[in-house]
This record gives structure tokens, sequence and C-alpha cells, in this order.
């Protein structure tokens, strides 16, 4: 009897095994298309029955599952989802492999040789750099590296954010622009520093004056001198006066009763 038991639990031969749904994402499960069964989103268990896929609709953020009877499910590409998908399943074909970039090679460093120095400089007038480059067709460092210019300078004169330029490096910049300076610049003004001062403790020398004005001049000078003199010796003897015609008679007055 329990010969017979054991016979029966054991698969007979050639019996086909059903395998047991795989829990994976869909490009884990190789990103089938269709022509696998589906068995639910349950992080536990699988479905009890699985369901045909017929079509799979994919992005790089969402994967739609298409039966015969319509739409099954839909969740996003890093859901894992139960199903047993065939060995020979069609899936979505490899991405063809992207061609190597070359990377581009790299430009020697801008080699300034446009002149600066002077006694002048200039102004640049608003939007007129700007204008230029832009009509030239060419970019600031193709400009700069043609012409041995600044391209830091050049970016910031675009920009309207310099105040004045030398006149030398503004004549090449002009040049370089297909322009007159005065299309690009205001009129040269001269550097501050570059103004001769006199040495300091130097008098100035005035224009040579009448001689009867400087005479009368003096002699002005002359009487306020004496007056002043006059009045400061008037206040020196007026210190050195009493101020009562006899001071011990007043003390005698001071001290003796009156007479009746």
């Amino acid at each position: 009897m329990s010969t017979n038991t054991t016979a029966s639990s054991q698969p007979t031969e050639g019996a086909t095994v059903t395998p047991m749904p795989t829990r994976a994402t869909w490009n884990q499960h190789g990103k089938p298309t269709k022509g696998f069964k589906f068995y639910g989103t349950e992080v536990k268990t699988p479905a009890t029955k699985g369901q045909a896929v017929t079509k799979v609709e994919a992005d790089s953020t969402a994967v739609v599952l298409f039966g015969r009877s319509g739409q099954l499910d839909s969740f996003g590409v890093a859901t894992k989802f139960w199903a047993i998908v065939p060995e020979d399943a069609p899936r979505m074909p490899a991405p063809e492999p992207k061609a190597p970039k070359t990377p581009a090679e790299k430009l020697a460093p801008v080699q300034i040789t446009a002149a600066k120095g002077g006694d002048t400089t200039v102004a640049p007038k608003k939007g007129k750099i700007a204008a230029a480059i832009k009509a030239s067709g060419k970019s600031i460092m193709a400009i700069s590296r043609e012409h041995g210019l600044n391209p830091s300078q050049m970016r910031r004169l675009s920009l309207d954010s310099v105040a004045k330029v030398d006149t030398v490096r503004a004549e090449l910049i002009a040049t370089a622009l297909g322009k007159k300076l005065a299309d690009l610049f205001d009129a040269p003004e001269t550097k501050a520093k570059s103004v001769v001062k006199p040495p300091k403790g130097d008098t100035v020398i005035p224009t040579t004056a009448d001689p009867a004005d400087v005479a009368q001049a003096e002699a002005e000078t002359a009487q306020v001198k004496a007056e002043a003199e006059t009045a400061q010796a008037a206040a020196e003897a007026s210190q050195d006066e009493p101020t009562s015609p006899c001071p011990a008679e007043d003390e005698a007055n001071s001290t003796t009763p009156a007479a009746e």
C-alpha cells in the first residue's frame, strides 16, 4: 500500500513541469515585448493565474502591458512584477552603441600682442562694440585670436562694463572690427597721471604789479601797523595807572566814623 503511494507522488516519465513565475523589473526580465505571462505586481506572492501579454509599450519612465482584451496593467520601469518569460519570447532590440566622441583639439591660448599705453584714453560708446562684433559674424574669441586682443577685455566691452580704454588699444580694436575709432569710442581724454604738476614747495610768481599800487599798499600797511602800536601802548599805560587818585585817603575814610 505504501509502495503505491510513493509511486503516485512522483512525476511520471515525460510529464511537463510548469515553471514558477519570477519577480523582476521589465529590464531584468530582458525587456520582452510579448509572448509571456503576467502574474501581477504583488510583493510577496504572484497571482494564481497568469495573463497572456500580447503587446508591451515602454519608455524611460513607464511600462504598459496589453492582452487580447486590452490593457492589463501599467507601472514604473523600476517596479518589479511576476512573470514567466520564455527564452524565445520577442524582446526589445538592444540600442546600438554610440560611437565614441573624438575630443576636440584644444586650441592654444590667445597670445595678446595688441599694444596698450599712451597718454590718452577713450570711453566706449554704449552698445556700439557689441553691434560691431555681431556684424562681423565672428566670435569674440576668434576676433581676439586673429588680432592678438584680450578676449576678456573684448567680452567686457561687448557688455558695456569697461569705462575707458587706452587709445592705442582702442585703435586696434576698431581696426579688428572694421570700424573707425570714432564709431566705437568717444573723443580721447588725457590721462590724469600724464598732466605735469609743479614740484611741491615752489612759489608761484605773480604777474608784475604797478609800482604806484605797490607804494600805496606799503603805506596803508605802515599806517595800520602804527595805529596798532599806539593802541597797544595806550592799553599798557592804562594798566599802570591806579584805580583811585589817592589809595591812602580812601582807606582812612573807610575806617573813620563820620562826625556828628
